[in-house]
């Protein structure tokens, strides 16, 4: 039976057509959690901003500036045009998902866009 699956598994793999992808490069703004208790890594958490205003640069310094007024901040905040900002460490709390937050790796802050070429490469 286990080699019927891998020869099935093979030969998937040998029809399956080529895709194409593009990686990200990641942009550290900061560290916000430094020395911060670990999290139990169970989960990566996707957020999304509902601000359609505010843009990838904007979020971001909104979480290093106001991150203990507003008790809220992610790891990482993707969007405009696929960008990658990271603004804490991962596998450390982060305040963004309420009691989620000591099981989450990393928690991803999606900002909005209308701009459909845009949306494409986020």
């Amino acid at each position: 039976m286990k080699k019927k699956i891998l020869a099935g598994a093979l030969v998937a793999l040998f029809f399956m057509p080529a895709i194409n992808v593009d990686a990200y490069q990641v942009e550290t703004r900061g560290n916000i959690n430094a020395g911060w208790p670990s999290t139990v890594n169970r989960y990566i958490i996707a957020h999304d901003t509902a601000n359609m205003d505010a843009g990838v640069e904007n979020e971001a310094n909104n979480m290093l500036n106001n991150w203990q007024r507003q008790e809220a901040f992610t790891q990482y905040v993707v969007g405009g045009g696929g960008r990658v900002l990271q603004v804490a460490e991962n596998g450390r709390i982060a305040w963004g998902a309420g009691d989620a937050n000591p099981y989450a790796y990393a928690q991803v802050e999606l900002a909005n866009t209308s701009n459909k070429a845009m949306f494409k490469k986020d």
